[in-house]
């Protein structure tokens, strides 16, 4: 009966996701889909950034892969240009190609790669008795990036989505990154951009 009500549920969502958004959906895809070129050559054009210290203040963690090399890319490098004192770890969720993780790491110096392979050994010798959050981790298509934390290496750790651009200094992020003790508000200069409608945002909020 929880199933049969799950699934309906599911269905419903769907069919109001479609009602409310689906045309704006397909144009949002659309114009990524021309633009992915673009995105992709212009990215082969960015510069290096600096050498970071063998000693980072802290660890900017993400989770990508080979269709989303380009948005990484873009992504990484906009946040990496204002945090000199902090490394990447790359998380590879299994489908980077080499000359992939060449290029991350020609614009990202001091780039550390996580294979699938060593997140997943990670999380199975952190919680390995934990056998319904393993599956869960594992089953959903979402669920590996919370095992980002168990392949840290640290208990201070940044978690990047590679799908929003730094436009401009993250002020109190940097400060964060230099004390700790600071407190930061998670989106307060976020700005609707290209992702869901700001309609959706409202009313799941």
């Amino acid at each position: 009966m929880v199933s049969a009500i799950k699934r309906i549920r599911i269905s419903l969502g769907a069919a109001r996701e479609e009602m409310l958004y689906g045309r704006d959906n397909r144009k949002i895809a659309a114009a990524a889909t021309a633009a992915r070129p673009w995105i992709e050559a212009a990215r082969l054009t960015l510069p290096a950034l600096p050498p970071r210290p063998a000693m980072p203040a802290l660890l900017v963690h993400c989770v990508t892969g080979e269709q989303q090399r380009a948005m990484a890319g873009w992504c990484a490098w906009s946040l990496m240009r204002f945090l000199p004192e902090a490394q990447l770890v790359l998380h590879d969720d299994g489908s980077l190609t080499p000359e992939s993780r060449a290029e991350m790491a020609r614009i990202l110096p001091g780039l550390r790669v996580v294979s699938r392979e060593e997140r997943t050994q990670a999380m199975h010798d952190a919680i390995g008795g934990m056998t319904h959050l393993i599956d869960w981790i594992e089953s959903y298509h979402l669920g590996f990036k919370h095992a980002v934390q168990f392949a840290a290496g640290s208990n201070r750790i940044l978690e990047m989505d590679t799908d929003v651009l730094t436009i401009g200094d993250p002020a109190v992020l940097r400060q964060w990154v230099g004390d700790p003790a600071i407190a930061a508000a998670w989106n307060v200069d976020m700005h609707y951009s290209f992702s869901y409608p700001e309609a959706l945002f409202k009313d799941v909020l």
